[in-house]
């Protein structure tokens, strides 16, 4: 069973505020307070009406009254690269990756100075699945802003994703912790960084006090979940597992999780039926394929698990000949021609 480190719209975005001392609203993203930009007299929104909507983490609304002050026509360069910050940020809680990208480029364009834009375009690279982008982003991030936490938190993810030794990933995290001891999600990532590293009882410690900072973190029940079936309580994973997709519905990680506990118990069913949704909500690669196959397999339906099977090793993307996972409970491996026996 693998671990999660990150969703869309609980990822390490940073809020463009545009007030002089002003903090983000309770439950937004952190925040870098800059001087207050003038506003265009009423005719429109205001940058601080983008501000305080954007913090809301109302994704649509926010879009709305970000655009109308856009219209403004006497903001200065600067003032507009945050509106475009913002707009970008309401656009990733709206779902809508490929306009977040969009706005981060413009400010980035308007103000190539902006650490929140390369920092939040780094989280939405990630989400693309670039994360040589990613990590080019958020070093640049870094380079700008050295004191902005949130940028160690994403660029560890990208060093996750490219193979990095541990050891840096772990460097990034405690300084992200270090720079902001309030963020949930850097607490998250290293807890998922023990886990992997079988240190659960570190872990344990990191995800509680991410679920602390923040009680709806979805993805910080989720690596619970994980921790708990590693250490062979499938009943308690299971729990963790119902939490995590009570706050993030469809959610397919969270899905092909519980499908691998409800395997683990022997309740094949809806081991398959996890399985199924989280490959039509959108989960990529081999994974679903073997363990719907392994449950298909268990529950006598070896046309379907061999089906399955043949999937997974089509969508490997090392081309492997097997496939397949071990854990502290069992291990399943698929080849071409059907489920290794």
């Amino acid at each position: 069973m693998a671990s999660y480190r990150t969703g869309c719209g609980k990822a390490a975005l940073v809020l463009a505020v545009l007030l002089a001392g002003c903090q983000p609203q309770a439950g937004s993203p952190p925040g870098a307070a800059v001087p207050l930009a003038q506003s265009s007299g009423g005719a429109h929104a205001s940058p601080r009406d983008c501000t305080i909507v954007a913090a809301s983490r109302n994704g649509q609304q926010a879009v709305a009254v970000c655009t109308d002050a856009l219209l403004a026509s006497d903001l200065p360069d600067r003032t507009k690269a945050l509106l475009h910050v913002n707009r970008g940020l309401a656009y990733v809680y709206a779902h809508d990756l490929t306009r977040a990208e969009a706005d981060f480029d413009a400010a980035i364009s308007l103000n190539p100075a902006d650490a929140l834009a390369y920092n939040n375009r780094a989280m939405v690279k990630q989400e693309a699945g670039d994360s040589n982008g990613a990590l080019a982003d958020a070093e640049q991030a870094i380079k700008l802003k050295p004191e902005l936490a949130d940028a160690y938190v994403n660029r560890a993810r990208a060093r996750h994703m490219l193979g990095y030794d541990a050891e840096s990933i772990m460097q990034d995290l405690n300084e992200a912790i270090r720079l902001n001891p309030d963020s949930p999600m850097a607490y998250n990532d290293r807890g998922a960084l023990y886990l992997n590293a079988g240190k659960f009882d570190h872990a344990d410690a990191d995800i509680d006090k991410a679920l602390q900072l923040d009680p709806t973190l979805a993805i910080a029940y989720g690596n619970r979940g994980v921790v708990r079936y590693l250490q062979g309580d499938v009943d308690a994973a299971l729990k963790e597992f119902d939490h995590a997709l009570s706050l993030a519905p469809g959610n397919p990680d969270f899905l092909s999780a519980r499908g691998q506990a409800y395997e683990a118990k022997g309740q094949y069913g809806k081991a398959i039926a996890d399985q199924t949704a989280a490959i039509d909500a959108g989960m990529k690669g081999p994974g679903p394929y073997v363990y719907r196959a392994e449950a298909y397999l268990h529950a006598g339906d070896k046309d379907r698990a061999a089906a399955d099977c043949r999937e997974a090793t089509k969508l490997d993307p090392l081309h492997r000949p097997n496939v397949g996972y071990r854990d502290v409970n069992h291990s399943f491996t698929c080849t071409a021609d059907g489920p290794l026996i």
